[in-house]
């Protein structure tokens, strides 16, 4: 008897055409997908075709349609070859369109090559948005503007040139791309100094790039102004010479400069943003001026090596998580009557206690320090409360001390001496627009005391019930 082929078993049959059968299922719709972006319209008078080369064509005249772009939950824009994105290999923009739009090529990330005819004049924001296989483009000479975050994640690209003919850059176009970038020297509005981009009148340094190989930067003494995120994850600079001229320094500035060892903030700069030092892991010291009014959120968290910020500044509101994650820092909090003192911040805990050094609006402060009476005050400057009595805005003083040391003189209003034993005290003396706590100290060591006052402020502008503490630190001999 002649033996049957598996192939022609009648199990084998079903089975194979059902394997047949996905195949061709899996073949039609690949083809789908790829061929769904194929052709179609992406402006008023602008058409694309997508051949099967990965080559993505855009002909026509005028302006490309705007795409929107998502990323609260997902990362996705609605430009209609999106879905076939990782198939896209090179653009191609032909003479007659006016525009690149927002978000055109959000995420082709496969994308090498673009070629870009000369009548379009403007790159919508997020335009190359991480096109990360992207390693040069020539920019059209009758382009005027580069809108936000048009090239932003264009981590491949290694150097890029901005014809004479550009007049504005938007926000942080080149953030989290470590190009070069050379500017002509025909262009009126922006310059480049050895790849540093800035203005033209070298008032700001709009991005350094982060593939330079030096380890020291000069600032020019020109510079007033730093932009968002200029300094990103340049990690193989060591030392920054900040100008004494500037004045603003944007968000992110120097965020992920890994190398980084000190800093000192310029005189005249008011507010240290959100995530300027984030995560500078080698940054040991900093020196804050005492314009500086505010830090922000994340500001220096995660430098981790950070041991010692010098406050120079009479007023200063820190968030909560300005200094998170570092661990060791001291903070010496140098005031202009030149009374020091010492804050340390942990990453441990998420309350106000001592990490809003002092409110914006308040004056907090250790003076008249006695070391042969051992005696000092903690001084409240109270005028901007329009010179009234504090009474209904202090809830009271903290004094807390090395083992405990401690002990609390202090006077009612009537000049009479008060004891007590308890760290909570509501008496303070009142005058020339001050709340006085007079605090003696025990210190039979000889040693070094460390005080630290926290003082809670109760608001009562509408009968709320809201409380800020304030802290100030002081070594006394």
């Amino acid at each position: 008897m002649e033996k049957m082929s598996a192939a022609s078993t009648p199990i084998a049959k079903p089975i194979l055409k059902t394997v047949i059968m996905c195949l061709f299922l899996i073949s039609f719709m690949f083809c789908i997908s790829v061929n769904a972006a194929s052709s179609g319209s992406c402006g008023t008078n602008v058409t694309y075709t997508l051949d099967d080369d990965g080559i993505l064509t855009i002909s026509g005249s005028g302006a490309m349609k705007n795409y929107s772009s998502y990323s609260d939950s997902e990362n996705y824009t609605d430009a209609p070859w999106y879905s076939a994105k990782s198939y896209i290999k090179s653009v191609i923009i032909e003479d007659g369109v006016t525009s690149i739009g927002n978000a055109a090529f959000y995420q082709c990330s496969n994308m090498k090559s673009i070629t870009i005819a000369d009548s379009v004049t403007s790159i919508g924001r997020y335009a190359f948005f991480a096109c990360s296989s992207l390693t040069n483009i020539s920019l059209p000479n009758c382009l005027i503007s580069i809108d936000n975050y048009a090239f932003y994640g264009c981590s491949g690209l290694e150097s890029i040139t901005i014809p004479s003919s550009v007049t504005s850059i938007g926000n942080c176009v080149f953030q989290s791309c470590g190009c070069f970038i050379i500017v002509d020297k025909e262009n009126e509005a922006y310059c480049s100094i050895d790849g540093v981009l800035y203005d033209k009148s070298l008032t700001c340094l709009i991005k350094y790039p982060s593939v330079k190989t030096e380890t020291s930067f000069i600032m020019p003494a020109t510079v007033k102004r730093i932009s968002a995120y200029a300094f990103q994850s340049c990690s193989n600079l060591t030392n920054i010479d900040v100008s004494d001229n500037v004045t603003y320094i944007g968000e992110g500035a120097f965020l992920w400069c890994t190398s980084l060892k000190s800093i000192e903030i310029p005189y005249g700069v008011k507010t240290i943003y959100a995530n300027t030092f984030y995560y500078c892991s080698s940054l040991e010291s900093v020196v804050i001026s005492d314009s500086v009014t505010a830090v922000g959120e994340w500001a220096f968290s995660f430098c981790t090596s950070l041991k010692n910020v010098e406050i120079r500044s009479n007023y200063l509101r820190a968030e909560t998580n300005s200094f998170f994650g570092c661990n060791a820092v001291e903070v010496v909090y140098r005031r202009k009557n030149g009374t020091y003192g010492g804050l340390s911040f942990s990453s441990s805990t998420t309350s106000y206690d001592n990490r809003r050094l002092v409110e914006d609006d308040s004056s907090l402060y250790i003076d008249n320090i006695d070391t042969e009476s051992n005696t000092f005050d903690i001084v409240i400057d109270t005028s901007v409360y329009g010179g009234e009595s504090p009474a209904e805005y202090l809830d009271g003083v903290y004094i807390l001390a090395d083992e405990a040391l401690l002990e609390v003189e202090y006077e009612d209003g009537d000049g009479n001496t008060i004891e007590t034993a308890s760290d909570y005290v509501k008496y303070y003396t009142y005058d020339d627009d001050k709340a006085v706590f007079k605090v003696q100290y025990n210190n039979s060591t000889g040693n070094e005391v460390a005080v630290r006052a926290k003082i809670a402020v109760k608001s009562s502008a509408d009968d709320e019930d809201t409380t800020d503490y304030y802290s100030v630190s002081q070594l006394i001999s």
